[in-house]
């Protein structure tokens, strides 16, 4: 599995004209078969507190694991 911790590269923005934060993750690394195995996880899963929503599980389990150091 990716190890979402150590090799995830981001980016994080504040616009203060609009008041909001925006983060930005990197795209696939064509060369990295861990990177690929998390983009194969293609299986549609729920998304917590919205409503009828659904997200990709392979960046959503990478989500999870960032979550509290995002909203932190």
């Amino acid at each position: 599995m990716y190890d979402f911790d150590r090799d995830l590269l981001g980016f994080t923005a504040y616009n203060e004209e609009l008041n909001e934060i925006v983060v930005a993750f990197r795209g696939t690394n064509g060369l990295d078969w861990k990177n690929w195995g998390t983009n194969m996880q293609i299986k549609l899963v729920d998304y917590q507190n919205v409503t009828g929503a659904q997200v990709h599980a392979g960046w959503y389990s990478g989500y999870l694991v960032l979550r509290e150091k995002l909203l932190s």
